[in-house]
């Protein structure tokens, strides 16, 4: 993301519950996008987003894992030479595979890079005042697998190396500490399976805050 006085560009991508964009309350993925003279739109709502894969889809209902779980494993990152921007679906396996992508065409502030990379969790109060849950609805606690979590965030630099997060400044902000939580995880090796940045979440409920 890059922010000039009024003007604003980013690429989001992840998953959330949104019944009047999706019209159910079943967990989606999603990308979003903010470009030239405040164009841009969710998915392919509006002119921009251009679909490639036939089979991987930038927004679809998301299925529990066996244990209940959901998990998204994107990515967005900027083509070297055409400086367009992919969302990629990651692949364990070491195989990503290309969605599509955003024309750099789109952009006047990030044609060439961002200066803010976020991981963040969001939600909305109903007219009622009335906030919803987050994550899983639980709050983080000591044990990282009972609320939702975001293990490590690698970042590509201004030479297309790819970084792990604990080479930059981490900013973290709560907004509301009485219905949602904020957690950091434990800092250890991917190798040994227990890796996590941080946990968030929780139920929601009223005068939240948000």
């Amino acid at each position: 993301m890059i922010a000039v006085r009024d003007k604003v560009n980013f690429i989001q991508t992840g998953w959330m519950v949104n019944p009047a964009l999706f019209g159910d309350g079943r967990p989606w993925s999603f990308g979003l996008w903010k470009g030239v003279n405040r164009t841009g739109c969710y998915n392919t709502r509006c002119p921009g987003f251009i679909q490639v894969s036939r089979t991987d889809l930038l927004s679809i209902p998301l299925s529990p894992l066996p244990k209940g779980e959901i998990g998204v494993y994107l990515s967005i990152e900027q083509d070297k030479k055409t400086g367009n921007w992919w969302a990629t679906d990651v692949k364990y396996n070491g195989h990503g595979m290309h969605i599509g992508y955003w024309p750099k065409e789109l952009f006047d502030l990030i044609s060439t890079n961002a200066n803010m990379v976020g991981v963040t969790g969001a939600v909305q109060a109903s007219p009622s005042g009335k906030s919803p849950p987050m994550g899983n609805g639980y709050l983080p606690t000591k044990n990282e697998m009972e609320s939702a979590r975001v293990r490590d965030v690698d970042i590509i630099d201004s030479n297309f190396k790819v970084i792990g997060s604990r080479k930059y400044k981490l900013e973290k902000i709560l907004d509301s500490d009485k219905c949602y939580g904020l957690r950091d995880g434990r800092k250890k090796s991917f190798d040994e399976g227990t890796y996590v940045l941080f946990t968030y979440g929780g139920p929601g409920g009223d005068s939240c805050g948000i």
